[in-house]
């Protein structure tokens, strides 16, 4: 599921940038847009956002921060599992260990955008999750030590959670950090 709202994410990034490319009055401009800031700016300059964060959806910002809030997800996601690896010297968590993080990194991180649809559709996803073992064996992470896989995984959130202050600090110093709730 989280893969499938990111990819959706991901298209609207894309279709916003093939709008921004395409408008008239701001061709010239779009054409230049090379970074995040780049695009944030584009769609706040043309008006497509209100004020006080409410931004368009679909739009590319809408996407951007939907991804941001997905990276920062599996970041707390990781994080927990390092944790809880450090404290038990244990590669495999046991049965559950995943669905419990996943519950956790979801009431910090995504449940406060989230309304009653979104949120009950996230949860009956997480259902079906797997197990860390098996999601290891389909990401490619370390599955043979702890020590690797604690190191992979704090690896990833530390670059990623430098990312995602970075994203941040753009959505807001545009004013275009949305954080009314979903469906």
């Amino acid at each position: 599921a989280s893969i499938g709202e990111t990819r959706s994410c991901l298209q609207k990034l894309e279709d916003g940038i093939k709008k921004l490319r395409s408008s008239g009055t701001d061709a010239e401009k779009a054409r230049k847009l090379q970074t995040l800031l780049d695009i944030l700016t584009a769609e706040q300059e043309r008006g497509l956002h209100k004020p006080g964060g409410k931004l368009a959806d679909p739009s590319a910002t809408m996407g951007l921060l939907w991804v941001r809030r997905g990276l920062a997800f599996w970041a707390k996601l990781f994080a927990l599992e390092v944790a809880r690896i450090s404290k038990t010297g244990e590669i495999d968590g046991g049965p559950g260990t995943f669905r419990q993080q996943v519950q956790v990194a979801y009431k910090e991180v995504i449940d406060p955008f989230h309304g009653w649809v979104s949120r009950k559709a996230f949860m009956l996803s997480m259902r079906r999750a797997p197990e860390w073992n098996e999601l290891r064996r389909r990401a490619g992470l370390p599955c043979d030590s702890c020590d690797a896989l604690r190191g992979e995984l704090q690896d990833w959130c530390e670059t990623v959670s430098e990312l995602m202050n970075r994203m941040q600090k753009a959505h807001q110093g545009l004013d275009l950090e949305d954080t009314r709730r979903s469906v």
